[in-house]
């Protein structure tokens, strides 16, 4: 085999290696976790809320979730936070776990209701009609 057809094949190789390793990365994105709300602090309203307890499968599943697609959340264990119980109360929810995404209440696990939220929250504002110096 020639010089430069070995070059080229080493070439070729390594580009099939970055690309393997670009698509598995943007397939995985990398795992998020939650942070706890602060107590002394509302969260911004563009924040990902959830009421949760420590014990509770759906939680952990909403937890999963959220990690899996790299969702950045707050969350307040009602047992433990004040203000986690209150906003629970305030929910109206009995159960666990109460999400807010931009202003929608979520109330258990529902992966297609966060995947429907989730969607519009990444879609670009609406045009308004209002032209721009770009138009013209």
């Amino acid at each position: 085999m020639s010089r430069a057809l070995r070059s080229r094949n080493l070439w070729l190789l390594a580009a099939v290696f970055i690309a393997m390793a670009v698509l598995f990365r943007s397939a995985n994105p990398a795992p998020s976790k939650a942070i706890y709300c602060a107590e002394d602090a509302a969260p911004p309203a563009t924040t990902v809320v959830m009421l949760s307890t420590s014990w509770c499968p759906y939680c952990a599943r909403t937890r999963q979730f959220f990690a899996r697609h790299a969702v950045v959340w707050c969350e307040y264990d009602i047992e433990r936070s004040r203000v986690g119980a209150a906003r629970h109360r305030a929910s109206g929810v009995v159960g666990v776990p109460v999400t807010f995404i931009d202003g929608n209440q979520i109330a258990g696990y529902d992966s297609d209701e966060f995947k429907r939220v989730l969607k519009q929250r990444d879609r670009p504002p609406r045009a308004t009609g209002v032209p721009t110096a770009a138009s013209y």
